[in-house]
């Protein structure tokens, strides 16, 4: 089975053509860089946000996982017009090859649990309101709203809203591994560590890369029948707090961790505190996160070397 990745050298894609190739499939991967960074994956240099066409590599393919995209916070803020840029157009360039194929398609667009915003009520579910409050959010849900709109009864389009994903290899503007580098560089200076950090009480949907890419593979072994556009929430179903992680660290290690909070760090347009509800991936592909939070952070540290 041929599988094209876009954004084939970040963090999910990575991951995922790992985890394709491994099961023993033709990964063609899509990116702007010069080369890629996994190996074994039919690379194409492509800016999908310039109008080109892309059907002699569609055609090619059953199942497309769009995941190119700008998702850090400050990368977005200082890249706001590129950001949406990206998203849209990208996405746009993508579907138009993909509904003139005859043949169907599985397409798999990696929004955010960010899409809600502000809600009434939690767990947040699928058919819960989508009013974004932040930049991430507000650009992702035009892309949904994007593939809703290009949607039809050929193909299958699903629309994951990815909660904190997290794993090792993450780039450093994420919040865990600012936890990490910090951690990194204080090893074996002193008796107990130290944090800067910003908001450390909002609690957020922690889910780890594993769980997520686990939930990629049952989606293109399931979702044949499956027609139009299908929202689903990915994440873990609970809210922890970044306080929580440091705890759990301070036990794994065995040390006092001070944090220092950052005013500058802090964001006025997220909320205290958001988790989702999974039972729609549950009844749909039978998928359930496989990796505690405690289990996911403890993973990490040996990855680094923080412990053996």
């Amino acid at each position: 089975m041929d599988i094209l990745i876009t954004g084939v050298n970040g963090f999910l894609g990575r991951a995922l053509a790992k985890s394709l190739i491994k099961s023993n499939h033709k990964v063609i991967g899509i990116g702007r860089q010069n080369t890629c960074k996994v190996s074994g994956v039919e690379y194409h240099k492509i800016d999908l946000s310039i109008p080109q066409d892309l059907s002699h590599i569609i055609k090619k393919c059953e199942i497309i996982y769009h995941l190119a995209a700008i998702t850090a916070h400050n990368d977005i803020v200082n890249n706001t017009l590129e950001t949406e840029k990206i998203s849209l157009l990208s996405t746009r360039n993508l579907l138009i090859p993909i509904i003139n194929d005859k043949n169907s398609k599985i397409f798999i667009f990696a929004s955010t649990g960010k899409v809600y915003g502000n809600f009434d009520s939690l767990p947040l579910i699928e058919s819960s309101k989508a009013s974004p409050i932040n930049l991430l959010g507000k650009i992702k849900r035009k892309t949904e709203i994007l593939i809703n709109e290009k949607s039809n009864s050929k193909d299958s389009f699903f629309i994951l809203r990815i909660f904190n994903v997290y794993g090792p290899m993450q780039k450093e503007s994420f919040v865990i591994p600012t936890i990490i580098k910090q951690l990194i560089k204080q090893k074996s200076k002193s008796k107990y560590f130290r944090l800067t950090l910003g908001d450390i009480e909002a609690k957020r949907d922690y889910i780890f890369i594993d769980d997520v890419i686990e939930l990629f593979a049952k989606i293109s072994k399931r979702s044949l029948n499956l027609k139009g556009t299908t929202f689903v929430n990915v994440g873990s179903g609970y809210g922890r707090s970044v306080k929580d992680i440091i705890s759990y660290i301070e036990d794994v290690l065995q040390k006092e961790i001070i944090t220092k909070i950052d005013n500058n760090k802090l964001r006025s347009d997220e909320l205290d505190i958001e988790y989702s509800s999974i039972r729609k991936a549950n009844q749909l592909f039978d998928w359930h996160p496989q990796v505690t939070l405690k289990n996911g952070i403890n993973f990490i540290l040996k990855h680094y070397g923080l412990v053996d």
